[in-house]
């Protein structure tokens, strides 16, 4: 266990824990308050489960500029990830739990590191993005490799 902040502690497995369902108690009678008063509880439960990252998806983007992002959205567990294509437009996302994923890239023209969707008044044109069309079932073990998302469309 391990104060980060007045507020915050954080437990940190001193062993990675095996792919499974967890339920960690802490008995909290011995924590305190800034002001030295005791938790209302005398128990704390987290349960979890730890999931398989073996996954992997990759792929190519057509059509890329200098600053393309490709975006990786777990519709499962709610988190996003992002990268950055190499010069041949391929990328990869590595050690991926199973579940179902979503999958875009954008030009950022701007360089500001998000997506921008223009302006009218001043008119601004909206950033490229391209979204791949199907939602990605992702299962354990499973490398999806070769998706394209294809930013090669004329203005």
């Amino acid at each position: 266990w391990r104060w980060t902040s007045p507020n915050q502690l954080h437990f940190v497995s001193a062993q990675p824990w095996t792919i499974n369902r967890h339920v960690l108690n802490v008995d909290s009678k011995g924590l305190v308050d800034l002001s030295g008063w005791p938790l209302l509880d005398s128990l704390f439960t987290v349960e979890f489960r730890v999931m398989p990252t073996s996954g992997r998806i990759s792929g190519v983007v057509v059509g890329h500029g200098r600053s393309c992002s490709v975006f990786l959205k777990s519709e499962s567990y709610g988190w996003t990830r992002d990268t950055n294509p190499d010069d041949f437009g391929r990328f990869s996302f590595l050690k991926m739990p199973p579940g179902n994923y979503s999958l875009w890239a954008y030009n950022d023209e701007n360089g500001d590191d998000n997506w921008n969707a223009g302006t009218l008044r001043p008119y601004i044109e909206s950033e490229e993005r391209v979204m791949f069309k199907y939602s990605i079932e992702l299962n354990s073990d499973e490398h999806l490799e070769d998706l394209l998302l294809d930013l090669s469309f004329e203005k």
